[in-house]
């Protein structure tokens, strides 16, 4: 998001661009680890490699067709972190769920 704010489109920006980008992958892998609710290690990896690739599709997709690119950034930047704040800040009803 600070990038989107920064005007001269050097280095700096360019450096904030791909941190945001490998930070938001991670915190989307976390949050596709914490939707399975299994002790299937293995589905939860796939789920966790499967959200980021998703999710990263549609923003490529967006992004790509968006007048402002800089400002696509910025929302999805905003927007998954929102997501991922409020799903951390989740707590758990102590209901256990049906598990495969």
């Amino acid at each position: 998001m600070v990038a989107f704010f920064l005007s001269g489109g050097g280095v700096v920006e360019t450096a904030l661009l791909w941190a945001g980008a490998v930070l938001l992958t991670v915190a989307l892998f976390g949050l596709g680890l914490l939707l399975v609710r299994s002790d299937v290690l293995a589905l939860r990896v796939f789920v966790g490699l499967a959200l980021p690739t998703l999710v990263w599709g549609v923003f490529g997709i967006v992004h790509g067709s968006a007048a402002d690119p800089g400002l696509v950034d910025a929302v999805f930047g905003a927007i998954v972190g929102l997501v991922c704040a409020v799903r951390l800040g989740h707590h758990d009803t102590g209901v256990s769920r049906a598990t495969l």
